[in-house]
């Protein structure tokens, strides 16, 4: 008879992504306190009927995606239309709505340290979009990661070290990896000689400009 295998067999090298280092990790609820100093402004999100989920998340995703931002507001609402149909919305019902909405976040200011702008600045020869990346890695285990977080002059790198050693991270604390962490950034561009890095965000937190302060923002993005 066949002898059974008693033994882990680990493997030597392998591809993972941050994702997947992350699993099972839950969000962790932000002070209520900060949340009623800022939740005053009422003004209903544009957004705030339009239907939520994954799928939700591609389709805007795909827009900002393929969309020129410098592009008139006759080629953006037929770009949304046809999203729309794509993603299995449906261009009638939501057309406008979301192609005021992407105007909106277009000409959303911007601020960085001194610099200021809105991502209708941005050229469509400056930007590098869903950015594929593969990067070696050498004995690369979530615990250097968090300890480096933790001796950061960052606030948020702390706490976000915080969220990374709960409980349910244990096991992912204990591995060590050898050979590439892969994934896509969203977009990646240069302005006034400089580089950055945008991460599309579509969660809903709520029916007013209000429920999107910092705070809640901050919490949702871990």
């Amino acid at each position: 008879s066949c002898r059974s295998l008693e033994r882990e067999i680990k493997p030597l090298w392998r591809i993972s992504s941050f994702s997947a280092l992350t699993q099972g990790l839950t969000e962790t609820g932000h002070d209520d306190s900060s949340e009623k100093k800022e939740t005053a402004d009422t003004r209903p999100v544009i957004l705030k009927d339009f239907p939520r989920g994954a799928g939700a998340g591609d389709f805007f995703h795909s827009i900002f995606e393929d969309l020129d931002f410098a592009a008139s507001e006759k080629t953006i609402k037929l770009a949304v239309a046809d999203k729309l149909s794509a993603f299995g919305f449906g261009p009638s019902a939501w057309s406008s709505t979301v192609t005021q909405a992407v105007i909106q976040i277009l000409l959303t200011p911007i601020t960085i340290g001194e610099q200021s702008f809105c991502l209708k600045d941005i050229k469509d020869d400056a930007r590098l979009n869903e950015l594929e990346f593969h990067f070696k890695v050498n004995r690369f285990s979530m615990e250097k990661l968090i300890q480096t977080f933790e001796t950061g002059s960052s606030p948020a790198l702390r706490a976000y070290a915080g969220y990374l050693r709960q409980p349910a991270s244990q096991h992912a604390l204990n591995q060590v990896l050898d050979g590439f962490i892969k994934g896509f950034v969203d977009l990646v561009f240069r302005l006034k000689d400089k580089w950055y890095i945008i991460d599309y965000k579509s969660n809903f937190l709520g029916e007013t400009y209000g429920h999107y302060h910092q705070t809640a923002m901050t919490d949702t993005m871990r």
